[in-house]
């Protein structure tokens, strides 16, 4: 009747509609962990969508700044997470 915690959350990582949700919880650990802590104070990840982040940023100034590292940012997000949830974009608001 009962199950082991982790096998119920490999069950539910296998949904479609709660997947989304597992892999936002990957990347945001990923950004506090991976990203510089200045980049971390002024930035939030309020959106993933069709595999594209949305980050708000503090001020316009760091919207540009991190507009340049873009790419930069994608890779070191992308080199933790499995071929099937790669992040294809951010978009910085």
């Amino acid at each position: 009747m009962f199950r082991r915690l982790s096998s119920a959350f490999k069950v539910m990582e296998t949904n479609h509609r709660l997947k989304k949700y597992f892999i936002y919880d990957k990347v945001q650990k990923i950004w506090e962990k991976e990203v510089d802590s200045s980049i971390c104070d002024n930035t939030q990840i309020v959106n993933l969508n069709n595999n594209v982040i949305t980050i708000k940023t503090t001020a316009p100034s760091w919207k540009t700044e991190l507009g340049f590292q873009k790419s930069e940012l994608l890779l070191i997000i992308n080199k933790h997470l499995d071929s099937q949830q790669q992040i294809k974009d951010i978009k910085f608001i």
